[in-house]
């Protein structure tokens, strides 16, 4: 599934070898979210599309991930 998004995203045109596949496999815990996000990311950057940035795009959703895994969200009640 992450190759077909990671794919998808690059668009029509990139000759994209094994070395991605094998790359994206050791990025764990993506979801499809992290590739929503990422095209708005790249929008805000402004840059092109390519391999290495998407990748690195991919790995900075995860670290913000890992980052904020300890946050907790919701309300507490003193009864």
């Amino acid at each position: 599934m992450a190759w077909k998004q990671f794919y998808s995203l690059l668009g029509k045109g990139w000759h994209v070898g094994t070395k991605w596949k094998q790359a994206l496999t050791r990025l764990t815990n993506l979801t499809s979210g992290d590739f929503a996000n990422v095209p708005r990311q790249q929008t805000l950057s402004g840059e092109n599309p390519t391999p290495q940035h998407l990748f690195a795009l991919l790995e900075r959703e995860l670290l913000m991930k890992e980052d904020g895994g300890l946050i907790v969200m919701g309300f507490l009640a003193n009864i």
